[in-house]
């Protein structure tokens, strides 16, 4: 999994110190985002995400920009790099089309090769923050304004040509259902009846607090939340049967530190093993109450993608006064950025070995990880 290119290590002249100014890049320096792209492909991801975790249509309001034309931009971005890594490799030297409206270069058998993650991200300005309180402020009306909130996310990045969608940094689970319940009613809409065919992935990755307590930063235990959000999604799809069911396909844990990630996908997947008596990547009974028949219902892969400052998300909020990543500081080292990061070829890749012993398919990186750490772990150093 590569990161969706809010950090840049490439060394263009562009100012990129806020979320806002990453995503109007994908309109107004284009090669950088698109550049970006290719360095985590270069690298060896397979799996790139949109550069639009910030765009909401309540954040982008005064913008020069309307909301569609930003989420079209950064999705274009992530195509034209996926098109031109597939007709040239990692080459710096070829120009970049950026001018193109149409991405059809490469067969679309080639493009499966690399998936293009749309993301769907917490909608308050600070994505730690869960009470609901910048949007209404009656707990009955939260979540149908976020699920249309989402709706409008997901058709956009639908539309526009993911392959995946996944609902990133997740601290809650009705924020998370907003989103997966949204995407469920876009893609059962008119306007993409003849998605109904298409094999269409929905993601989750909760984010956790950084003190081995397995819970998610709003407080929720992570097991809890993660039975209740795949049940309540599949209820949502039994009230209202029509159409083709779209399963959430992947839990992941993402945006904390690689130790507490490492901890917590173990209670996970192995609290799992344990209430389905299954392989824990096999759990659609315990979802349907025994119903395996039910159409499109998939094994339930798992995965994660930790942050690597050196000072933990929990420590930087102060929910602790207590840094877990202090007990080694051998593991951090300053890269050419002049951030202080963990080093990826040894330890970051240690981590990312328990990850994938552990159970999980998909592995990769989040915040203040970079290529280098993509590339390490895909020649498994």
């Amino acid at each position: 999994l590569g990161h969706n290119g809010n950090n840049s290590t490439s060394g263009f002249d562009c100012d990129t110190s806020s979320f806002d100014n990453s995503c109007l890049a994908c309109i107004e320096n284009p090669d950088l985002v698109i550049s970006l792209h290719l360095e985590y492909l270069g690298a060896g991801s397979q799996y790139i995400t949109t550069n639009n975790f910030v765009l909401t249509p309540e954040r982008v309001k005064g913008f020069k920009y309307t909301f569609e034309e930003l989420v079209r931009a950064s999705v274009n971005c992530a195509k034209i790099a996926r098109d031109r890594f597939l007709d040239h490799g990692f080459n710096k030297n070829i120009k970049l089309e950026t001018n193109k409206t149409k991405i059809d270069d490469c067969s679309d058998s080639d493009k499966n090769v690399i998936k293009i993650l749309g993301s769907l991200p917490p909608l308050l300005n600070n994505c730690y923050i869960n009470d609901g309180s910048q949007l209404t402020s009656k707990v009955e009306e939260i979540n149908q304004e976020r699920i249309s909130i989402y709706e409008k996310i997901a058709s956009c990045l639908l539309e526009n040509g993911c392959d995946i969608l996944i609902c990133e940094t997740m601290n809650n689970v009705d924020e998370a259902f907003s989103a997966t319940r949204a995407i469920q009613n876009v893609l059962k809409s008119p306007k993409f009846t003849n998605w109904q065919n298409k094999d269409v992935s929905i993601w989750v990755s909760w984010t956790i607090k950084d003190d081995y307590t397995s819970r998610l930063r709003g407080g929720e235990d992570l097991v809890e939340a993660t039975k209740n959000l795949l049940k309540s999604h599949f209820d949502s799809h039994q009230e209202k049967p029509e159409g083709k069911f779209f399963p959430i396909s992947t839990i992941l844990l993402n945006c904390s530190s690689p130790k507490s990630i490492t901890h917590s996908i173990a209670y996970l997947i192995q609290a799992l093993r344990n209430d389905t008596d299954k392989n824990p990547n096999d759990i659609v009974e315990f979802i349907t109450n025994g119903n395996t028949n039910i159409e499109d219902c998939k094994e339930i892969k798992f995965g994660a993608y930790a942050n690597a400052f050196k000072a933990t998300t929990s420590c930087w909020l102060k929910e602790t006064t207590e840094d877990i990543n202090s007990s080694n500081p051998s593991e951090f080292a300053i890269d050419q950025t002049g951030e202080c990061v963990m080093e990826p070829n040894i330890y970051y890749t240690n981590y990312v070995r328990k990850w994938l012993r552990l159970g999980c398919t998909y592995v990769g990186g989040c915040c203040a990880t970079s290529p280098a750490h993509i590339q390490a772990i895909k020649e498994g150093k």
